[in-house]
Order: C-alpha cells, then structure tokens, then sequence
C-alpha cells in the first residue's frame, strides 16, 4: 500500500477531540520534520537528526512516512547522503524495521526505472533523461552509506553486477553511459582511491 504523504491535508473532518489533537500534533510535527530535513549540515546533523529522533518516539505510525521522505530526499540531494543515513540509522536502533527500510529501497529503485513520460519535445526529453540519471547516482551513492552502516547487506554488489551486466549486454548508448556513470559513483563511494577488487576488472 502507498503510503499518502499528503494524509494530513486532505480535508478529513475529525470530530473526535481525542483524535483531532493527535491529527494536529502530527501535523505539527511532519512539518517540523520536512524543515529540519532540509536544514542538515555538517554543522548541526546530529543535533537535528537527535532531535527528530525524539520526536517521533511517541509517533510510531509516522515512522514509514519519515523513511520514505528520507529516502526520496536522499535522490534529491547527493552530498548530504551520509547526514540522511546517519539519521536512518538512528531511527532503526529504536524502530529495529529492517524490512521497511528493504522495501523503501525497492520501491524507490523501481519507480526510478521505470518513469515512463510522454516526451513533449526533445529538451523535455533531455531533462527526463538527466533527471533519472542523477536519482540512480544519488539512489547508489544511498545505497553505499546504508551498507557501510550495516544497515543493508550485499546491495553494492549485487548492483554493480547488474550494472556491469548492462555494459555487456546494451547496445544503448544512453544506458551505457548511465550504467558508467552509476559504477563510477559506487566505486568511487564504496572503495575510495582503493582498488576495486580483481573481479570487477575482468
């Protein structure tokens, strides 16, 4: 089921005063939550991502919708990736859900590859294509900071296969330059200026 990020938006009229603070508190605090997102820095990350923390200790239910915005922002935003990921991972030590955080990847993943646009020119064209360029760079360079927190396991390798899978097989100039372009971000995320092992150069 997808999750509706707009659910405090739209209009519902609760009567129930018991309830209707609860919608408002969470209205209160998705907002909130958005803004401090968008603040991280190196600066203040741990202070904001404790701070959220907190926050949503007595809000459970939100938790799927803050994963899934983290994970959406992460796409947006490449340089700010380990901020978000220390974030998850502070988050899972007190929801432990490992499975939400698998199936957020999987979604994300899926809806990256398959937006289908009818094409209105070629510069909209362009911009499709480049927008779903940088979502798989920054849907990688993810996927590298939540392996090295442990908080995924065999991911980057699995992707790199299918990635060098694509080079052998395509004879796409765009998804050979995509498939360039996302091994370079892994490599360069997962093994620095270290060699990349042996089986990867074959």
């Amino acid at each position: 089921i997808e999750i509706n990020k707009q659910y405090y938006r739209t209009g519902i009229i609760v009567k129930n005063p018991k309830y209707k603070k609860k919608v408002g508190q969470d209205t209160t605090f998705l907002k909130s939550f958005k803004t401090s997102l968008n603040k991280l820095s190196s600066i203040n990350y741990k202070k904001l991502t404790n701070e959220i923390n907190t926050e949503l200790g007595n809000k459970s239910h939100l938790y799927p919708l803050v994963i899934q915005s983290i994970f959406e922002q992460a796409l947006l935003h490449h340089n700010y990736s380990k901020y978000y990921c220390y974030l998850v991972e502070l988050l899972h030590k007190q929801f432990k859900n490992q499975a939400l955080i698998q199936s957020q990847l999987n979604t994300l993943y899926t809806q990256i590859i398959n937006q289908t646009k009818q094409p209105e020119s070629d510069y909209s064209d362009l911009c499709n294509k480049n927008k779903q360029l940088d979502q798989l760079i920054g849907y990688n360079l993810f996927l590298s900071e939540l392996e090295t927190k442990q908080l995924v396991s065999n991911q980057t390798d699995t992707s790199i296969k299918l990635l060098l899978d694509t080079l052998n097989e395509s004879f796409s100039e765009e998804e050979l330059y995509k498939s360039v372009v996302c091994l370079y971000t892994l490599f360069k995320s997962k093994y620095g200026t270290n060699d990349i092992p042996e089986q990867y150069k074959e």
